[in-house]
């Protein structure tokens, strides 16, 4: 099958100005970074890009680029969203809308939310909304989210899939929409030791949109991003996708072979890591066409 692939590198134009010590108050600053966004980069800022450079620096944290554009100046207003509230699904299976398995209540667009331990929720056919969703971001946590009909609509911050060592999460799509304003990571969010985790992110069917796509970037991380069928409406990044470490973006053909994954950013597209693998596996004889796996205006860039 004729596959064209298109990427290019990221460039960071923002740097946050942080008026915290780096190593005593570096988990606050990551997290407040997190909350009110970092610019373009690939990657959120680790402990180990803090210690580069002092807080107050012109270079990014996260990239080491010189910032060109804008400062962000970590403020009261960033702590506020940093000690925003969580509400944690409690271990069971269950629908969303179950108030009695959430621990602050349902979501809501201001709300933290966390779906961890041996966890499966269900989104059913209504329109739901949270700040940002973490699905089996610790250690022994084997969490699933399944929207199945329903929309859910990520007002805040990122859909984080698996971070810590040991353990499991996954976001299956079947019907419906996820709609993410910020980024998606699938196999951690830093690029730091102790991301050993396994997540995956399966689109089936319905609406899939997000900022960016980050897959793998954690050490160790098996991350999966599968794409089944035609049935999707769209599969959609508005910034970049990149399939990192020994991740592996999935295409499994049906008879009008798959939705390709589009991305609208006109400088960047997607990159695939030196280690990282593309499959493309049959569920039906495909169509004798072309078929197109990814669409983008950028070149694929590749290690």
């Amino acid at each position: 099958l004729p596959i064209s692939l298109r990427a290019t590198p990221t460039v960071c134009h923002r740097v946050i100005t942080c008026t915290l010590p780096p190593k005593r108050s570096f988990a606050r600053w990551r997290e407040t970074a997190r909350a009110i966004g970092h610019g373009g980069c690939r990657r959120r800022p680790t402990l180990r890009d803090a210690a580069w450079k002092d807080p107050g620096s012109e270079t990014c944290y996260a990239c080491r680029y010189t910032w060109a554009r804008c400062t962000i100046l970590v403020t009261a207003f960033g702590l506020f969203h940093l000690h925003a509230q969580t509400t944690t699904w409690r271990d069971a299976s269950g629908q969303w809308n179950d108030a009695s398995h959430w621990s602050a209540g349902l979501p809501t667009g201001f709300l933290s939310v966390v779906v961890g331990g041996n966890s499966r929720v269900t989104v059913p056919p209504e329109t739901f909304v949270a700040g940002d969703l973490q699905i089996g971001v610790h250690s022994r946590d084997h969490s699933r989210v399944e929207v199945d009909g329903g929309k859910l609509v990520l007002m805040q911050d990122s859909l984080h899939i698996g971070e810590d060592s040991g353990g499991e999460g996954e976001f299956v799509l079947r019907a419906g929409a996820m709609h993410c304003v910020m980024d998606v990571f699938v196999g951690g969010a830093s690029e730091v030791p102790g991301a050993a985790n396994k997540a995956t992110l399966r689109v089936q069917g319905g609406s899939f949109l997000g900022r960016t796509l980050t897959v793998g970037i954690g050490m160790g991380a098996e991350a999966v991003v599968s794409i089944e069928g035609s049935r999707p409406a769209a599969i959609h990044a508005l910034d970049y996708v990149a399939i990192e470490g020994t991740s592996t973006l999935a295409f499994t053909l049906d008879e009008r072979g798959v939705t390709p994954i589009t991305i609208q950013n006109r400088v960047r597209g997607l990159r695939l890591a030196a280690r990282s693998h593309l499959k493309i596996a049959l569920s039906a004889e495909p169509p004798h066409e072309d078929v197109r796996l990814v669409s983008s205006h950028a070149a694929t860039q590749g290690d």
